[in-house]
């Protein structure tokens, strides 16, 4: 089994073709490739998954935090944060 080494760029040129590929079949055929939907199916599950942008948003401001060395208080629910001073 070969093992590429793709940028997400790449990546997502070939994952493009693929399903273009299949879409033509489908168009042509009337009908669904199945071997074709399962290698798109295997490529679009070996790619990495992006992170919700909250998860990453919270991350980056812990880390920014911490290389400030500034207490970061992390809440995972609205019920959790101090209630505000009024």
């Amino acid at each position: 089994m070969s093992a590429l080494n793709l940028t997400p760029d790449e990546e997502a040129l070939v994952l493009d073709a693929l399903r273009t590929k299949a879409n033509h079949y489908n168009a042509m055929f009337s009908s669904t490739d199945m071997a074709l939907e399962a290698l798109i199916a295997k490529v679009v599950g070996q790619l990495p998954q992006p992170e919700p942008v909250e998860v990453a948003q919270a991350e980056a401001a812990a880390e920014a935090a911490f290389q400030n060395d500034v207490p970061h208080e992390q809440f995972t629910h609205e019920d959790d944060a101090a209630p505000a001073v009024e």
